[in-house]
């Protein structure tokens, strides 16, 4: 039940919040991605390909920045799937990732700095 339950709720982010899920199967060296029809059941890049990437298949589970199969820069995140030997990788372009935190920095700092009155 949970599984469905996390599988539904990744399907609502990718559909509605533009976020990318894709679950790797490291045995098979396929992955399922949720947001892109033409990378289902594709196989996994080559070693060397995407470095965050093979970092996950050794085990790594975190954040990290890489560069995508379609040459966009993306901040993605893994995590294992519990009672399986796969794991979810979740990303989202850095342009779109870092969007709000840039706004938030421009506020800041025209907050910080005093205006000039003539």
């Amino acid at each position: 039940m949970r599984l469905i339950a996390l599988a539904l709720f990744l399907i609502f982010m990718a559909l509605f919040l533009r976020i990318a899920v894709m679950f790797p199967f490291p045995k098979d060296n396929l992955f399922v991605s949720i947001d892109r029809p033409e990378m289902i059941l594709k196989p996994l890049p080559k070693p060397g390909v995407n470095l965050l990437h093979d970092k996950a298949l050794a085990g790594y589970r975190g954040t990290g920045i890489s560069v995508n199969a379609f040459g966009v820069e993306e901040l993605s995140a893994m995590a294992s799937v519990p009672v399986t030997d796969w794991f979810l990788v979740v990303r989202v372009p850095t342009q779109e990732a870092f969007e709000a935190v840039d706004t938030t920095l421009i506020f800041a700092f025209r907050a910080a700095v005093p205006c000039r009155r003539a």
